[in-house]
């Protein structure tokens, strides 16, 4: 009897483990009050001039895993030919919404809202990072700038350390970075092209938070 009790309770615990994460609760904001806020911070011209945003804008993801969702917006009506855009994050607080961070990304498949959330948290919340579409080089590869931002405890600050991350690297993290890094080798204005597959051993690859996705 107490060998079945004990065989059950693990199942039930090695279950528990298997189950999927629930997602995280979105805090509902209206969007004459999102609006408000997104043109606020961005300066005097305003990025929305109505209070309806549309839903491809609109995103949602969990930075500290509290179980309630920040909301991220990308404003098509900020995005420049070379597809960096302007993004604003936006997290509730005490009854009422704050900015967490305002910044420019390059729009890719790797960094779909202009940036990537990374495997790795400071203060419990994930890190970012972005890349920068400065143009392209005389070879025609583009020239991206990365930047990486941590949370300080109130709102995300650029990281200025001497490296990222500071600790060890795991395999996830080198992964992203390699990928983030390869982002300067896509052409101007070249076609995509399937790359052919090859026989050997496969390098790690970071797969983006199904959010992203």
């Amino acid at each position: 009897m107490k060998k079945q009790t004990f065989v059950w309770g693990f199942l039930l615990v090695f279950s528990f483990f298997l189950l999927p994460k629930a997602r995280a609760q979105e805090v509902p904001i209206s969007e004459e009050e999102m609006v408000a806020l997104i043109n606020s911070s961005y300066g005097k011209t305003p990025l929305y001039a109505s209070k309806d945003i549309p839903d491809k804008d609109l995103h949602t993801f969990d930075f500290n895993a509290d179980g309630t969702a920040e909301w991220v917006v990308v404003p098509a009506t900020a995005c420049g030919e070379t597809h960096n855009c302007t993004f604003f994050i936006m997290q509730y607080d005490k009854k009422k919404w704050r900015l967490l961070l305002m910044n420019d990304g390059k729009v890719t498949n790797l960094t779909p809202w202009g940036f990537v959330v990374s495997p790795r948290k400071t203060k419990n919340y994930s890190d970012i990072i972005t890349v920068f579409d400065i143009g392209p080089d005389n070879a025609g590869n583009r020239l991206l700038e990365r930047h990486i931002y941590v949370y300080d405890g109130r709102k995300y600050v650029e990281f200025t350390g001497a490296k990222y991350p500071p600790e060890k690297e795991s395999p996830e993290i080198t992964a992203l970075l390699t990928q983030v890094d390869n982002l300067k080798f896509q052409k101007a204005s070249a076609p995509v092209k399937k790359k052919v597959k090859k026989k050997g051993p496969k390098a790690d690859v970071y797969t983006l938070p199904p959010e992203q996705q």
